[in-house]
């Protein structure tokens, strides 16, 4: 396996890590739980924009529906009702009567 060896003496450190070694390290600046707070804050200003919107919008067209239902004014219709009378129609003479039912037959009671 041949792999290239670096052109520095074996004993020499590298440079690159001899110059990041003199490096001191940035202060971060970057809170984790801080973004979260926001995102959630911000989101939830949205979402509450949403719907108060929403809402605001719906109350305008019940408002318009209900001054539509009040305001209107009443409609008069007249109308010609024809009222039937029931007559009492003459019973027909040739037709004989029904017979009249039987009676039922009775049941003994049961004994005791």
């Amino acid at each position: 396996m041949n792999t290239s060896t670096p052109n520095h003496p074996p004993n020499a450190p590298d440079p690159l890590a001899v110059a990041l070694a003199k490096l001191d390290p940035a202060p971060h600046g970057f809170e984790w739980n801080a973004l979260m707070f926001a995102a959630g804050r911000e989101s939830k200003a949205r979402a509450l924009a949403f719907w108060r919107t929403t809402s605001g919008v719906l109350a305008v067209i019940a408002g318009g529906f209900a001054f539509a239902f009040f305001a209107r004014s009443p409609v008069v219709v007249e109308r010609q009702n024809t009222v039937y009378v029931d007559r009492v129609a003459p019973t027909p003479t040739g037709v004989p009567a029904a017979p009249a039912p039987r009676p039922l037959p009775e049941i003994p009671p049961p004994p005791r």
